[in-house]
């Protein structure tokens, strides 16, 4: 059933699995407005799943609707699964898009696969990552490992920003400003949405300073439970030479054993021939393991529609396929 944004947010909390991009913060954050979001839910009382997604009027073509994931129980069934999305088909989107950062769940492939949804054409997103098993010794990589160390010479110093305020979202932003320029990263980041993200305490901003004090790295982190996921990093031109990007991932673990938690997602992989494998191979020496999010999944009205849409992400944008 649709609800408006307060049911569905005070209805939400009922379930285990929230990822952070289905967080009312993430929502907030987004610059999401209620009239162009739709949320939906399977009961009000008794929730087993529910998902809220942006949507879109597209000329020519008509109602295209794109999900973040979905929260849902553990104990869900892939009958549930498969009744909750052929619902939100029958209210007659022409596209339906859902890119999934749970981890891999057979019933919920079961399920979709049942209420109609497929894989796309090409993805977009990679559906792998790296977990790190909090509790567990890891086994580090030497060149991890070489790059602590270099931190540790450097005398840098680490911080959990515990009521972070508008001075420090700035902060980030400035960092992260470096990143986006030297890694070419497609999306921006402004303190007043980065803030939005931080009023909420499942939000948690870390930094790294050097030891004249200045911050040349940073960490947002979402955590709920046992689990955490790396949300946005900022990482300056000075902390390359210093090796903070490595050593604040591992003062983080360190922080998150302390309050219980168990797991930490290091976020999208892009295991590949190209210059995306450098992702993948920084990530794999933290001594973690791959992993499979539920990843993307579409359902389109026609097969025109279909082709269409495959034709504008990849020769019109120019999206890289995994």
């Amino acid at each position: 059933m649709i609800v408006n944004r307060k049911t569905f947010f005070k209805a939400q909390q009922k379930l285990q699995n929230i990822p952070f991009s289905q967080t009312e913060e993430w929502f907030e954050k987004s610059g999401y407005q209620d009239g162009n979001c739709v949320f939906f839910i399977d009961d009000i009382q008794a929730p087993q799943i529910g998902s809220w997604g942006a949507l879109f009027n597209r000329r020519f073509i008509g109602k295209h609707i794109i999900f973040s994931g979905e929260s849902y129980l553990d104990s869900i069934t892939p009958g549930h699964i498969k009744d909750f999305f052929r619902e939100i088909i029958d209210f007659g989107f022409d596209i339906i898009e859902i890119s999934s950062v749970n981890f891999y769940n057979i019933k919920y492939e079961i399920g979709i696969r049942r209420a109609g949804f497929l894989r796309p054409f090409g993805l977009t997103l990679s559906p792998l990552t790296i977990i790190i098993n909090i509790k567990e010794e890891r086994k580090k990589d030497k060149d991890w490992r070489r790059n602590v160390r270099k931190a540790d010479s450097a005398k840098l110093s680490f911080k959990y920003i515990d009521k972070p305020v508008m001075g420090d979202a700035m902060t980030f932003c400035e960092i992260f400003l470096e990143l986006k320029e030297k890694k070419s990263i497609d999306y921006s980041l402004s303190a007043d949405s980065v803030m939005k993200l931080l009023t909420s305490k499942n939000f948690k901003l870390f930094f790294i300073y050097d030891q004249d004090g200045e911050t040349i790295a940073g960490r947002i982190v979402y955590v709920r439970g046992k689990n955490s996921f790396d949300v946005h990093a900022a990482n300056s031109n000075k902390s390359r030479e210093c090796g903070a990007a490595y050593y604040i991932i591992d003062k983080i673990l360190e922080h998150l054993k302390q309050t219980g938690v168990e797991l930490f997602d290091y976020g999208m992989i892009s295991p590949s021939a190209t210059k995306m494998d450098s992702i993948y191979i920084a990530k794999s020496y933290s001594g973690g393991f791959p992993a499979l999010y539920n990843g993307q999944w579409v359902f389109y009205k026609s097969k025109f529609i279909e082709y269409l849409i495959c034709w504008y992400y990849f020769f019109i944008t120019k999206s890289y396929r995994y």
